[in-house]
């Protein structure tokens, strides 16, 4: 009968070596790994002798430095980082920097020192107002792209809104009147005679001392710029009175004012600052037809190498559009997927904008639309075509 072999010892499942260590009963038996036995203490110090003596050093006493406080400061910050980052298996949590900035400080003006009188670009507003605004979205239905043309629809019903009302042209309503939440009111278009239905959906109810109030602010800012006779240009107000001409490269350079209110020391300031633009006399239709027109067989390649990267501008709406490509396959009597069905490019100018278009044979501009277009309804598909 063979001799029956003892089974192999079973490997401990902890992880790393583990060694053999003595038992209580002589024997040996294993440690696990992360159960190592304490380090033995190291070997006391000589005592004292008293015969000798020692002078203490005594150090003068001084301010610790802001240097060695931000030196601190910063070896714990990249202490606590690596405790953070030496999790295992496990989601690093979220580092949350902390601010040094007291809350109940608002004015900085220093307390010592000489004084320094220095001028800025910020004006005081006077006064504040002390009622209640408010704040409806407006829908239309169906879709109008023309900011003008919105604006004509809510003058529309300036019985039913009240004297005091800013609409900032896509679909924030303020009034100082209360109106039913849910209101739908009627216009006719005069392009086409559809009847469009505005529909007010309550917002909120803004206090004097509402951070909602310094948008009210900006945007009646921009329409006293408007009433000023300024220009449109794409985001910015332009006078159109101040225009410095460059006849030699057919250029205009443009000046106009950028302003901004916010709260600034505990006031209510407006910030105000300039801006410049230099715009090209030729529109583009003007550049495609005198490319076509020099009889040159490679004029479609002029064309693009012209216009393909140039930044066009919309009178129609004052928006910006970056030129991709010439489609010369398309002009303005094709047709195109629109909310409302299938139209073609000479009904839709005609019926939002209130364009007629004369050249029917002319090629379209291929743009990118913008991604907050598409979010905000005024575009349906990131491709959009133009007519020049």
């Amino acid at each position: 009968m063979a001799d029956r072999k003892d089974p192999q010892p079973r490997k401990p499942r902890g992880r790393g070596w583990a060694r053999r260590i003595p038992g209580d009963d002589g024997g040996s038996r294993p440690q696990r790994a992360g159960h190592e036995p304490a380090p033995m203490p190291p070997p006391a110090a000589p005592l004292h002798d008293p015969r000798q003596t020692v002078q203490p050093t005594t150090l003068p006493p001084h301010p610790p430095s802001q240097t060695s406080v931000d030196d601190i400061q910063q070896s714990i910050a990249d202490m606590n980082l690596r405790i953070l980052a030496s999790g295992r298996g496990r989601s690093y949590p979220s580092l949350v920097k902390q601010s040094t900035k007291p809350t109940s400080n608002n004015d900085k003006r220093g307390t010592s020192g000489e004084v320094i009188h220095l001028l800025a670009n910020y004006f005081e507003l006077l006064s504040r107002p002390s009622w209640a605004v408010f704040q409806y979205h407006v829908d239309f239905a169906p879709l109008v792209e023309s900011s003008r043309m919105r604006h004509v629809f809510i003058r529309d019903h300036k019985e039913t809104l009240g004297d005091c009302f800013l609409f900032d042209g896509m679909s924030d309503l303020k009034t100082l009147k209360k109106l039913d939440n849910g209101l739908e009111m009627f216009s006719v278009r005069n392009t086409d005679n559809a009847t469009i239905r505005l529909k007010f959906k309550f917002v909120t109810e803004l206090a004097p001392s509402h951070p909602e109030l310094q948008r009210l602010f900006n945007t009646q800012m921009r329409r006293n710029l408007r009433h000023m006779k300024y220009q449109l240009l794409g985001r910015y107000y332009f006078d159109q009175y101040a225009i410095s001409e460059i006849p030699q490269y057919n250029l205009q350079i443009w000046q106009g004012v950028v302003t901004s209110i916010r709260t600034q020391e505990e006031k209510l300031m407006m910030s105000v600052d300039t801006v410049h633009k230099v715009v090209r006399k030729e529109t583009a239709l003007q550049i495609i037809l005198n490319s076509v027109r020099s009889q040159d067989p490679a004029y479609k390649a002029n064309v693009a190498r012209e216009l393909v990267g140039c930044v066009v501008m919309t009178n129609y709406n004052n928006r910006t559009y970056s030129v991709q490509d010439i489609d010369w396959s398309l002009n303005p009597s094709k047709t195109f997927d629109s909310k409302e069905g299938l139209i073609s490019y000479v009904q839709y100018y005609r019926k939002q904008y209130d364009i007629k278009i004369q050249d029917l044979k002319q090629p379209l501009l291929l743009c990118k639309s913008k991604e907050k277009e598409i979010k905000g309804g005024a575009s349906v598909s990131k491709n959009v075509y133009l007519v020049p």
